[in-house]
């Protein structure tokens, strides 16, 4: 009896075994991926001072149709997963906005797709045209009315149809022609920035507003060129989900409709939208879904964002840089549960051997930042949270120099902080401000090849004045002193950059 059952037995766990794996539950610090990755980090921080600065930023931008000529399936949920689209309900589009400072050239690029495409080959893409490939920085408008047929492996032809390259190609073709057209009216441009309150349109899909958090901001990017024209840049993170899953008519969504309002506007020469922090948001109107309720929130987001817009002030700014940094992850696979997963070879048979990145795009002292999958909108109070640890390292007259403030350290904290810094720096000024129970303090470090310019209690003399001290005292390498005026360390910040 037992011979019988052995053969059965072992075949079992085999395929068990061939199935399941139990689940590395290592922690994330000691993994060999997450220190690759944090290198990764390093390596381009180290590469981008100094590297930003450049000529007066110019700006071009031009849009490209992606509606095709003939019928493609659909992507996104429900009854559009691989149906082929019945009508057009309005406009897509990949729009590009080119910055150029004569030193770096990035291209801002949106689609109005599902994702962007992961097996995009940009390098073929840009190929010729003067631009590297890891300075374009691409979002979507995160549509799930949209064109599919995009996408490899079996979930991708679920959620987006039949894979076919033409449509691939399609899209590459029609990106590439937006490029070429938006470097064809570079323009020295003025460049304004703006978060507006918008919390009337957005809502915490998974748990509620009432326990979750949400992000109720509309970010813009004013541009206005030296001939007059202008143009915007804004970003939201309500889905683009207002047309339920029955919806078979090509759609922008509530974005695409916003950027018509705004580009009749007669100010606004040009508007391109990207998709905020979509992950766990959804939009909010009193209308329930389809048209009318892309029809409110269109028009109540582009009420806000016209008025931010004509009070915003601009300004020519130098600094542009964008670069995409390549990282390592854990094995992907499905769990489970808490301890067993399937084996990472189901994952990549199912969706396919995706793309791990994070890119960004420098604009003047503004930062974005995306990645190639949702991101949540529960994230992004504390990364925006303005008490935890700011750091900027710059450069200035050739010297590196990181700017550090951080809320609730204990002072005397301040000198760890400034030797990490130098090392991370290797040559350079670091300037570290913390405050704590109403007090502040300030300490400054200066390598060692730097201390025959620099002396590092001129910076803590000038500082701790500022912010109500009595000047301190160390030594040309490093210094320290204490202050009262928590609201003076921006001054402070400024006062002690003119020293460098």
């Amino acid at each position: 009896m037992f011979k019988r059952l052995l053969i059965p037995i072992l075949l079992t766990l085999s395929l068990l075994a061939l199935i399941f794996k139990p689940l590395d539950r290592s922690p994330l610090r000691e993994s060999e991926y997450y220190k690759n990755t944090i290198s990764s980090f390093e390596l381009i921080k180290e590469n981008h001072l100094g590297n930003a600065d450049g000529d007066t930023i110019q700006v071009g931008w031009a849009k490209a149709t992606l509606v095709p000529q003939s019928p493609l399936p659909m992507a996104g949920y429900g009854a559009r997963k691989g149906e082929y689209y019945k009508g057009i309900e309005d406009s897509l589009w990949v729009s590009a906005v080119v910055f150029d400072n004569g030193i770096n050239r990035s291209v801002y690029i949106s689609m109005d797709l599902l994702i962007v495409p992961p097996n995009l080959d940009v390098n073929s893409m840009v190929e010729g045209l003067s631009i590297n490939s890891k300075n374009i920085y691409f979002t979507a408008s995160h549509t799930h009315s949209s064109i599919g047929g995009y996408l490899e492996g079996l979930a991708g032809n679920i959620f987006g149809g039949t894979f076919e390259k033409k449509v691939l190609d399609f899209i590459s073709d029609q990106t590439r022609k937006a490029i070429i057209e938006a470097t064809k009216n570079l323009q020295n441009t003025r460049i304004g920035y703006a978060s507006i309150y918008a919390a009337d349109f957005v809502s915490n899909r998974l748990v509620g507003d009432s326990i979750g958090t949400y992000d109720p901001y509309l970010r813009i990017i004013k541009l206005v060129k030296d001939n007059g024209e202008e143009g915007v840049i804004f970003s939201y993170a309500a889905h683009a989900t207002c047309f339920d899953h029955t919806q078979l008519n090509l759609s922008s969504d509530y974005p695409g409709k916003t950027v018509k309002i705004l580009e009749q506007n007669s100010n606004i020469d040009f508007a391109v939208y990207g998709a905020g922090a979509v992950g766990s948001m959804k939009p909010l109107s009193k209308r329930k879904k389809g048209n009318k309720k892309a029809i409110e929130i269109s028009n109540g987001i582009s009420d806000k964002l016209i008025k931010a817009y004509r009070a915003l002030g601009t300004k020519y700014e130098y600094k542009v840089y964008s670069n995409t940094i390549d990282i390592e992850l854990r094995e992907e696979s499905f769990k489970l549960n808490s301890f067993i997963i399937f084996r990472p070879w189901i994952f990549k048979w199912l969706v396919g051997d995706t793309k791990k990145y994070i890119s960004y795009l420098r604009i003047g002292d503004n930062l974005m930042v995306g990645t190639p999958c949702d991101f949540s909108g529960e994230l992004v109070k504390p990364i925006e949270d303005k008490s935890k640890n700011i750091i900027i390292d710059d450069e200035i007259n050739g010297i590196k120099f990181r700017l550090q403030k951080v809320e609730g350290l204990p002072l005397k904290e301040l000198r760890k902080l400034v030797d990490k810094g130098k090392k991370e720096l290797i040559d350079g000024i670091i300037i570290v401000f913390a405050s704590k129970d109403d007090k502040v303090g300030i300490a400054v470090g200066v390598s060692e090849k730097l201390t025959n310019k620099f002396d590092a209690v001129q910076f803590v003399k000038v500082g701790s004045k500022i912010i109500g001290g009595h000047g301190g005292g160390g030594r040309k390498d490093f210094a320290q002193a204490g202050g009262q005026d928590q609201s003076k360390i921006e001054e402070a910040f400024e006062k002690l950059k003119k020293l460098i």
